[in-house]
C-alpha cells in the first residue's frame, strides 16, 4: 500500500526525491503493535510517578510534612507503578508521626510491616511504632513487639531504648519483678556506653535523645511503685501498725524525692518535667491511702491524733525538701520550674489532707 503512493507535489527533482525517501523510509518500518504502545505509556506513567515521589520524599527529608503527605496520598490513591511503591506507606506513616497524628501514623506503619519491606526500614519502623503504642498505653502491644525486636541485632541505643520502653510498659502494669529485671539489663548496657553515645538523636522528640533520663525516670517509677507496695504489718486482735508504715512509706517517698533531684535535676534532663509529675501522682495516690485510713472509725482516738500529726510531719519533710532543691537551683530556670511546680503541688496535699484537728484547717477557719 506504501509503495503505490504517488507523489504528486510539484517540486524540483532534488527536493522530489528528498520527500520521496522519507516517505519511503516512513513505509518500511514495521508498525508498533498494541502491545508495544502500552510498555511506551506505561514508562510515561512510571516516570511521571517516579518523579512525584521523589518530590515527595524531598519534601519529608527537609521536613515539610504536610507537602510530603499530601504527595504520598495522592500516589498511594493512584496506585502509583514506581520502584520503592512499598515504601510509600512508611513516609506516610512518618509524615503523620511527625504531625503528631498517632493513629493514622500508627494504622500505616502496621501496613508497612504487613508488606514485608526492605529489614532496615522494618526495624526503623518497628522502633516508631513502639514509641508510638508507648504513648498510647497501648502496653499488650508494648510488650510484644518490645520481646520481638529484643531478639533482633540492632543498634546499642536502639536496644537501650527498646528495653526502657519494655521496662516502663510492665512497671506501669505492676509487674514489678519484671519491670525490674528489663531495667537492670538497660543499665548494665548504658553503663558500658560511652558517655556521649548515650545523648544521640534517635529521631525521636527531644526527651528521647536522653537515654540516661529515660532510664532514670523508669528508675523513679519502680522506686514509686515500690514505695505503693508497702503495707502495715497486722497483729493478731489489734489495729494495723500504720505508724511503722507510715514511717516506711515516708522514707521509701523521700528516697525517691532524693533520685528526681540528684539523678534528673542537678543533670538538667529533659525527663525532669515528667518525672516531677510522676511523683506528685504517687504522692496524691499515697494521700488517698492516708484518707482511707482517716476515715475508719474504729481507730482510738488518740491513736488518729497521733497518725495526724505524723502525717502532717511527714508531708512537710517532703515540703521542704523540695522548697531546700529550689533554693539549690535557683540559677537553673529549666530545672527549677518543674520543682517549684512539685513544691506547689505538695502544698496543695497538705492542705487537702488538713483535718479538723489540724493548723491548716484552723487557718482556714480563721481566713472564712
Amino acid at each position: 500500500m506504501c509503495m503505490n503512493y504517488k507523489v504528486s507535489i510539484h517540486l524540483p527533482n532534488f527536493y522530489k526525491y528528498i520527500v520521496f525517501t522519507a516517505l519511503l523510509a516512513a513505509c518500511s518500518s514495521t508498525p508498533l503493535t498494541q502491545e508495544q504502545l502500552n510498555a511506551k505509556q506505561q514508562d510515561k506513567i512510571r516516570h511521571r510517578y517516579a518523579s512525584k515521589y521523589e518530590w515527595a520524599v524531598q519534601h519529608f527529608e527537609v521536613g515539610e510534612y504536610e507537602a510530603a503527605l499530601k504527595g504520598m496520598k495522592e500516589l498511594d490513591h493512584d496506585g502509583a507503578i514506581v520502584a520503592l511503591y512499598q515504601n510509600i506507606p512508611y513516609y506516610l506513616g512518618m509524615s503523620y508521626f511527625h504531625l503528631d497524628d498517632r493513629a493514622n501514623a500508627i494504622a500505616q506503619l502496621e501496613r508497612l510491616l504487613k508488606a514485608n519491606p526492605d529489614p532496615l526500614l522494618e526495624q526503623d519502623a518497628e522502633l516508631n511504632l513502639l514509641y508510638l503504642y508507648e504513648k498510647d498505653k497501648s502496653w499488650n502491644k508494648v510488650n510484644g513487639l518490645a520481646a520481638e525486636l529484643d531478639k533482633k541485632n540492632l543498634y546499642q541505643n536502639n536496644r537501650i531504648l527498646v528495653k526502657l520502653i519494655w521496662a516502663n510498659s510492665l512497671l506501669d502494669q505492676n509487674e514489678l519483678l519484671g519491670g525490674k529485671e528489663i531495667l537492670a539489663s538497660a543499665e548494665s548496657i548504658l553503663n558500658n556506653q560511652p558517655p556521649e553515645s548515650a545523648e544521640q538523636d534517635l529521631g525521636k522528640e527531644d526527651s528521647n535523645h536522653d537515654l540516661w533520663g529515660r532510664y532514670h525516670f523508669t528508675e523513679l517509677k519502680s522506686a514509686l511503685r515500690s514505695c505503693a507496695a508497702l503495707q502495715a504489718k497486722t497483729q493478731k486482735k489489734a489495729l494495723p501498725l500504720y505508724s511503722g508504715w507510715l514511717d516506711a512509706t515516708e522514707s521509701c517517698y523521700l528516697e525517691s524525692m532524693h533520685l528526681l533531684i540528684d539523678k534528673l535535676g542537678k543533670s538538667e534532663s529533659s525527663w525532669l518535667g515528667s518525672s516531677a509529675q510522676l511523683l506528685y501522682s504517687a504522692l496524691d495516690t499515697h494521700c488517698g491511702k492516708i484518707r482511707t485510713l482517716l476515715s475508719d472509725n474504729k481507730l482510738p482516738l488518740k491513736l488518729r491524733h497521733q497518725l495526724e500529726t505524723k502525717i502532717r510531719e511527714n508531708f512537710y519533710g517532703f515540703l521542704h525538701l523540695s522548697e531546700q532543691s529550689n533554693l539549690n537551683f535557683e540559677n537553673q530556670g529549666l530545672t527549677r520550674e518543674p520543682l517549684k511546680q512539685l513544691q506547689r503541688q505538695i502544698d496543695h496535699l497538705i492542705y487537702s489532707l488538713a483535718l479538723p484537728s489540724s493548723p491548716a484547717t484552723s487557718h482556714e477557719e480563721k481566713a472564712k
